[in-house]
């Protein structure tokens, strides 16, 4: 079931027993309040728009593959209770095996952790997916969500440019930026991690030190692939300074004696 750009709807009521796959995209504006959907058999669920204030689900038990995305527009005014609503969000989809999170720009990291810190543990989350923008600040929050998935098998970055998405997520003042300071990386054992994949990776040095802290985590990797823009992409690096890039993670501690990794 499908629903997409109906624009301008307030309410989703889906009561289905044997529905196995929902994806709701671009119909939500803000200040929509109910959301009600009665699904047990649900496998693979998609939210790519806008959370709405009452969201209220049946047990997903039987769901595998979950996406939710958490762009936020520059006008929004209540960005605590959009946090607040987002992290009951992303509690409630805790039960897939599968996840992908596309992250928001916030205005103050303090919003931003409000949302990665303390979210429900998940047993059963194997896959995760996050998309994140080009902003530095974003990349140690990202270690609060393993605390969250301790069974963590795979685990893939995608690093985009929001000008060639199109979306205007907002960029934060100095000064929020300034609280990153206090957002330090959470340095625990990822025993479960086998692979790691990053996509539009540039080399900065915030992508350096997240390649860093998982090498040094990540007791049993397996392999990691680091993937440079494309040639079609505005990013695209020159053959030095991939060079360069290549031998400064190269010469980074790696916990796990089996890791082997790859660039493309």
């Amino acid at each position: 079931m499908e629903i997409k750009r109906c624009y301008g709807l307030d309410w989703l009521i889906v009561h289905a027993e044997r529905l196995h796959s929902l994806s709701v995209h671009d119909s939500f504006p803000y200040g929509s309040t109910s959301v009600e959907i009665l699904a047990p058999r649900l496998q693979t669920f998609k939210w790519l728009d806008y959370i709405v204030g009452n969201f209220n689900i049946g047990n997903f038990t039987s769901l595998r593959d979950a996406q939710i995305s958490l762009v936020m527009d520059s006008g929004l005014e209540d960005t605590e209770l959009y946090v607040k609503n987002a992290k009951n969000f992303l509690n409630h989809l805790s039960c897939a095996e599968s996840l992908e999170v596309e992250m928001a720009s916030f205005w103050g990291l303090s919003i931003q952790k409000k949302l990665l810190e303390g979210l429900s543990t998940t047993h059963n989350l194997k896959h995760l997916t996050i998309l994140v923008g080009q902003d530095d600040y974003v990349f140690p929050g990202i270690s609060h969500l393993f605390k969250s998935c301790p069974n963590l098998n795979t685990l893939s970055i995608q690093i985009y440019d929001e000008k060639i998405r199109g979306l205007h997520l907002g960029h934060p003042e100095a000064s929020a930026l300034d609280e990153g300071k206090d957002w330090k990386y959470q340095h625990q054992p990822l025993d479960q991690l086998l692979e790691a994949n990053m996509c539009g990776f540039k080399g900065r040095g915030h992508e350096i030190k997240f390649v860093e802290f998982l090498l040094k985590n990540a007791v049993v990797l397996k392999r990691m692939t680091i993937l440079f823009p494309t040639e079609t992409s505005q990013t695209t690096l020159r053959r030095s300074k991939k060079d360069r890039i290549i031998r400064r993670v190269m010469e980074l501690e790696k916990t796990s004696p089996k890791v082997i990794v790859t660039f493309h």
